[in-house]
């Protein structure tokens, strides 16, 4: 958890908007409290950027976007969590360093009949 809590802002207007069940976590104490049930549930995690991943910045706000891949194992059934998602975080530069204020994950859907 300690990394999480390096690069967030720990303010009660950070939101973030993820695909799932928890679509929209509003605030740090929401956010931490899902990020360590994940934790609990889920073991094996990795994470890693695809080349497509850039940072731009101006003044006191920064955007990183772009995708990346994800597995875990499910603690309790045993069986792989996979993706590959897009992502978009909103810096803005503290007396602490940049600090994530939004996040925006999504997957991307095939089309059909394209």
């Amino acid at each position: 958890m300690r990394p999480i809590e390096q690069v967030y802002r720990h303010s009660p207007s950070l939101l973030i908007f993820l695909e799932g069940p928890k679509m929209k976590l509003v605030g740090w104490n929401t956010m931490k409290n899902a990020v360590s049930e994940f934790l609990r549930t889920h073991t094996k995690i990795r994470s890693r950027l695809n080349p497509d991943c850039r940072f731009v910045a101006e003044g006191r706000l920064g955007v990183f976007y772009g995708t990346y891949r994800f597995r875990a194992v499910n603690r309790k059934t045993g069986k792989p969590v996979k993706w590959t998602a897009r992502n978009t975080f909103v810096f803005q530069k503290t007396r602490k360093g940049w600090r994530i204020i939004h996040e925006h994950d999504s997957f991307p859907v095939p089309l059909s009949g394209a």
